[in-house]
């Protein structure tokens, strides 16, 4: 039922009017995009600003990110984004990533196995974030492109390393992999170099393994029809993607802007859309117990003192003001609430 219901998604998405948002502020909106060359032409920054603002996605991971200066334009020209661009890949193609401000919080980012050349021609860039108060890691990713006996062993490699990473350190966590990882996920076990992922299928799940094996008309990469950019999630975010309104889709952003391929990219981005189910965090209620009195009091002046060092989602929770600290601006929040309730 998910596969039909994605499919449908995705039909009804092509055959919608140009220009609508993809997103919505009760899910969690990631996108991967692959931008060739960045800038590609001299309209590439303001035809992406254009599909970016007009999509609504919260994180958007990058690859192909050529120029510094063009990345830092095209964040000025974005109203509430900010962003972040690697800078040790090979002539210049380097991953990035940007976000809404007022949607994500990033703990940290940092590159695994620079060393590491054969497999990984550009290193995975990890993303720490918050969401609403939900953790999350993401791997954005650029495989070796191209076909030969060599580069696919070189993405199999990759592929496997990034198995064994995500089992020995993030077993438990909200892993997202996504990127373009330049190869068939819908392959035989023989051939397809994500076949490690594809067979622990207790703890891994393509997100978009509908895409690969449905028309070629959705698939990422139309120029020479193939689908090559991926999102995988682990088993910690299976009941999400379920859930009714999660969905995958290749957003085809030629829809949205002309001259697309020839001035913006040869990929069209993918998007990953999740609802979570659970209750909105009780702004005040940092204990998470569902009601606010003085024992959430004592944690935030002890938050707001330096003496207890909050975790991300205490930090949301505990944000009266919404200004990304804890201070007594919050506590006399906090306490107003509470002599009222």
């Amino acid at each position: 039922m998910k596969k039909i219901r994605n499919i449908i998604v995705s039909m009804l998405f092509v055959a919608s009017s140009f220009g609508q948002s993809v997103g919505s502020d009760a899910t969690f909106d990631i996108v991967t995009w692959n931008l060739k060359e960045f800038p590609l032409s001299g309209n590439t920054i303001s035809k992406t600003v254009e599909i970016i603002n007009a999509i609504n996605v919260d994180v958007i991971v990058l690859q192909e990110i050529e120029n510094l200066a063009s990345f830092n334009q095209l964040l000025s020209s974005l109203s509430g984004w900010n962003g972040y661009r690697a800078n040790s890949a090979s002539y210049d193609i380097n991953l990035a990533f940007i976000y809404k401000t007022d949607e994500i919080i990033i703990n940290n980012h940092y590159e695994i196995y620079g060393q590491d050349w054969y497999a990984f021609p550009r290193s995975p860039l990890v993303i720490d974030l918050t969401w609403s108060g939900i953790d999350f890691l993401l791997i954005n990713n650029h495989f070796k492109c191209c076909s030969g006996s060599e580069n696919e062993d070189r993405r199999l490699q990759a592929s496997q390393t990034l198995k064994t990473w995500i089992d020995n350190n993030h077993s438990d966590e909200n892993v997202i992999l996504l990127g373009d990882l330049n190869d068939d996920i819908t392959e035989s076990s023989s051939t397809n170099v994500f076949w490690g992922f594809i067979e622990d299928s207790p703890n891994y799940q393509f997100t978009d393994m509908a895409i690969g094996q449905g028309s070629s008309s959705d698939w990422s990469y139309p120029s020479w029809p193939s689908h090559l950019d991926h999102i995988l999630i682990t088993d910690e975010l299976f009941d999400e993607f379920d859930a009714e309104n999660s969905f995958v889709q290749t957003i085809h952003a030629e829809n949205y802007v002309s001259y697309y391929s020839s001035q913006v990219s040869d990929h069209r981005p993918v998007v990953l859309c999740l609802e979570f189910s659970s209750s909105p965090t009780l702004a005040g209620d940092i204990n998470f117990d569902g009601i606010l009195n003085i024992l959430d009091v004592v944690i935030l002046v002890n938050c707001a003192l330096g003496t207890y060092q909050p975790t991300a989602e205490e930090l949301i929770a505990g944000d009266m003001d919404e200004n990304e600290m804890l201070n007594i601006l919050d506590i006399v929040q906090l306490v107003n609430q509470v002599l009222e309730g």
